[in-house]
């Protein structure tokens, strides 16, 4: 979830643009004029859910906001997902989540 402190801010996902933004590709979005944004992804909408997922946020310069993260694990996927390594900028990062 991204939640908009600051101006508008809006969430893009894309499982194969590692830049996700208005001006550029992308699989899924919310740019909606309210304080959250999210996107939910499904195992029925993904191209291949197995795979990485790519998140940019596109706003204002003076616009400040949090992005939250809460992986909510299909039955199908759960040992795989749970096991999984987050990445962010090439580097490993803790798996503490909200």
């Amino acid at each position: 979830m991204l939640e908009s402190l600051n101006g508008d801010a809006d969430l893009f996902v894309s499982q194969t643009n590692p830049s996700p933004s208005l001006t550029s590709t992308f699989d899924y979005s919310s740019q909606l004029d309210i304080t959250h944004d999210q996107v939910t992804i499904k195992r029925s909408m993904a191209k291949n859910i197995s795979g990485q997922f790519f998140i940019g946020v596109y706003c204002h310069v003076r616009s400040s906001y949090q992005l939250k993260w809460k992986p909510t694990y299909d039955p199908f996927y759960h040992n795989i997902l749970n096991t999984a390594t987050p990445v962010v900028n090439g580097e490993k990062v803790s798996r503490t989540f909200d």
